[in-house]
C-alpha cells in the first residue's frame, strides 16, 4: 500500500484563477493534480490508484499520522501493486 499526500495543483490553479488566494508552492519542485499523480503511478506499475480525502484510507491507523492543517490544500492517492 502507497499513500501519497502532495499539495494539489488543482486546488492552487483554481485559487489563482478565481485570484482568491496565493499560493507559492516554492519548497515543491514538482506539482500533481489527480489525473498527472494517477497517471504517473499506473506507469510505475500500480494498477489502479485511488484518489482518496483526508482521513479516508485503506490504512487503518491513518489517524494517527494525517495532519489536518494540510486537509484543504492537499491530494490524497492510495495505490496497491
Amino acid at each position: 500500500m502507497l499513500r501519497i499526500v502532495v499539495p494539489d495543483l488543482g486546488i492552487r490553479v483554481r485559487d489563482y484563477l478565481a485570484d482568491t488566494a496565493k499560493h507559492p508552492g516554492a519548497h515543491h519542485r514538482q506539482m500533481f493534480d489527480a489525473r498527472s499523480l494517477v497517471h504517473m503511478l499506473q506507469g510505475a506499475g500500480f494498477p489502479a490508484p485511488e484518489v482518496r480525502t483526508f482521513s479516508s484510507s485503506r490504512i487503518s491507523e491513518i489517524a494517527e499520522i494525517e495532519l489536518a492543517c494540510r486537509r484543504s490544500e492537499s491530494l490524497y492517492v492510495e495505490a496497491t501493486k
